[in-house]
């Protein structure tokens, strides 16, 4: 699935802006590893905790997200949603 990054969230700040019902339409990419590894990602990988005792997964820094309404790998229905929403480009 295609994996988005949130222009509200900042980057090595520890947490996620996307919280109650945007985290609903806008789920977490979670790992069980603190550093978790991404095959054909230039970015750094990351994660950080979340409140329920988790890790999502960070690019750079700013944790990462799926989209509720991409029902298919490659879809990219979130791109520019809100003006706040972006598809990460492998580079």
């Amino acid at each position: 699935m295609s994996a988005y990054f949130f222009n509200l969230d900042k980057a090595k700040s520890g947490f996620s802006s996307c919280t109650g019902i945007c985290a609903e339409h806008w789920p977490a990419i979670l790992s069980a590893a603190t550093k978790p590894h991404i095959s054909g990602i230039k970015g750094v990988i990351g994660s950080i905790a979340t409140k329920t005792g988790g890790r999502q997964v960070t690019i750079n820094g700013r944790p990462i997200y799926t989209f509720s309404l991409d029902k298919a790998a490659g879809e990219t229905n979130g791109q520019g949603a809100q003006g706040l929403w972006y598809v990460i480009s492998p580079s």
